[in-house]
């Protein structure tokens, strides 16, 4: 299985984005804010479903090990994040870390 890759390096900068924003807001002191201040804020760095679900993915191959991601998981597909390319990405990173016998958040990095 090919890695799902973005199509462009803008893509790949708003993906970066993304994440450094879902790392911030679930998993920051306090606990989430509301989803839907999330998703507005989220919104505010990219409404392209594609990266916000390339970053879904991710974070599905996490929840498969541990519930605290849900947050993560909640906020992205509030905000429209695409279910398509999610799978993509969770697939392709569930092959990866059976192949080196791990799945730790470094690893799956977008």
């Amino acid at each position: 299985m090919r890695h799902p890759a973005l199509s462009d390096s803008r893509q790949r900068l708003k993906a970066a984005e993304v994440y450094g924003e879902v790392e911030r807001l679930a998993f920051g002191p306090g606990g989430p804010p509301p989803v839907e201040w999330c998703v507005a804020r989220l919104r505010e760095i990219t409404t392209d479903a594609v990266v916000l679900g390339h970053i879904l993915g991710s974070y599905l191959a996490y929840a498969d090990r541990s519930d605290r991601y849900q947050p993560a998981v909640d906020m992205l597909r509030a905000a429209g994040a695409d279910e398509g390319q999610a799978e993509r990405k969770a697939a392709w990173l569930r092959q990866e870390s059976v192949k080196v016998g791990t799945c730790s958040r470094r690893s799956l990095h977008p």
